[in-house]
């Protein structure tokens, strides 16, 4: 069934409708308070265009991982679903005098992540106009079409915020395009396929910013804001004890796939744990993901299962920070 659905993504793309919450910043000083609460300068941010963004601890732990639009008169703030209460618990606690409101949405908008390698032709054949841009907003009557890939920049893609009342509308559009649903399980392999973590799996509130791949998620000439601080400090000493790396089964192909924190071993030194792998079916690669520790989080450093017998390649996660100081290699 996958492998069907990827051969019908690798010709003609498809959709795929994650669930997401949409919550609304509006009022005189919305600017000024997105911008000193997230990690991202929204004082800079054009209308029409939008940014990935986090909130995080004074420690610099995650708080929250969202995607921000600038829509002229307010602000729109796009999280996985299941986050979506720990977005708005975080804003309202961030809240104190500023002029603004913050209003949950989500009951608003259907959101469909229209994804292929030669999709662009399609979505404007379908919707009239499309995005140019990275991360530029269209406003059409029906929804809001954003150029985003959730894979990776070989592969085109867009994210439609639409209006529930036109929902029909417009899938009925994307339909005379040949555009057709594919399954999450498909998206999340190909998440896998092109390096990308899941927050909340690979990732959690306990680990900070700068143990994962999200530097397009921090403006460090932006100024303060909560974990600024511990973020630069971090950039200065190099002081970073572990980090989110890729995994990739080289020896011990059998493995199953529920090996979530099994130890990582190095010469039987501990180097970690995995966070998740999964077999990709197209092409028989077991990959994912495990928190490594120094000095092991190197690309091509070679690890093994705890118990198994299996030995684990490290491999570098996109989007990861260069943090300035170097960090002692460990033998390949």
């Amino acid at each position: 069934m996958v492998i069907t659905e990827y051969n019908t993504f690798l010709k003609s793309g498809g959709i795929f409708q994650n669930q997401k919450g949409f919550i609304k910043v509006s009022g005189p000083d919305s600017r000024g308070f997105l911008h000193r609460i997230t990690t991202q300068d929204i004082k800079s941010l054009e209308s029409g265009m939008g940014t990935a963004a986090a909130i995080l601890e004074p420690t610099a732990a995650i708080i929250s991982l969202f995607d921000l639009y600038c829509c002229g008169q307010f602000f729109l703030l796009v999280v996985d679903q299941e986050q979506r209460p720990v977005l708005l618990s975080a804003l309202e606690k961030f809240h104190f005098s500023e002029d603004l409101e913050i209003s949950d949405e989500t009951d608003e908008y259907t959101f469909l992540s229209i994804q292929g390698p030669k999709i662009s032709s399609s979505v404007k054949a379908a919707l009239g106009r499309i995005s140019t841009r990275l991360n530029e907003i269209i406003g059409l009557e029906e929804c809001l079409v954003v150029a985003k890939e959730d894979f990776n920049k070989s592969t085109a893609g867009f994210h439609l915020f639409i209006k529930n009342e036109h929902l029909s509308t417009v899938t009925r559009n994307l339909e005379t395009q040949k555009l057709k649903p594919l399954s999450l399980d498909l998206w999340g392999l190909l998440r896998l396929d092109s390096g990308h973590f899941f927050f909340g799996t690979d990732l959690n509130k306990k680990n900070i910013i700068l143990e994962a791949g999200l530097s397009s998620y921090v403006a460090r000439d932006k100024g303060c804001y909560p974990g600024q601080e511990v973020v630069e400090r971090i950039f200065t000493y190099g002081n970073i004890a572990k980090k989110l790396m890729g995994l990739r089964i080289v020896d011990g192909q059998q493995v199953k796939e529920d090996l979530r924190l099994t130890k990582l071993l190095r010469n039987k030194e501990d180097a970690g744990y995995v966070t998740s792998l999964r077999v990709i079916p197209w092409s028989g690669k077991i990959l994912g993901f495990g928190m490594v520790r120094k000095p092991f989080f190197e690309p091509e450093v070679r690890l093994e299962l705890d118990n198994l017998g299996a030995e684990v390649a490290v491999t570098a996660v996109p989007d990861s920070f260069h943090i300035q100081r170097p960090v002692a290699k460990a033998p390949l």
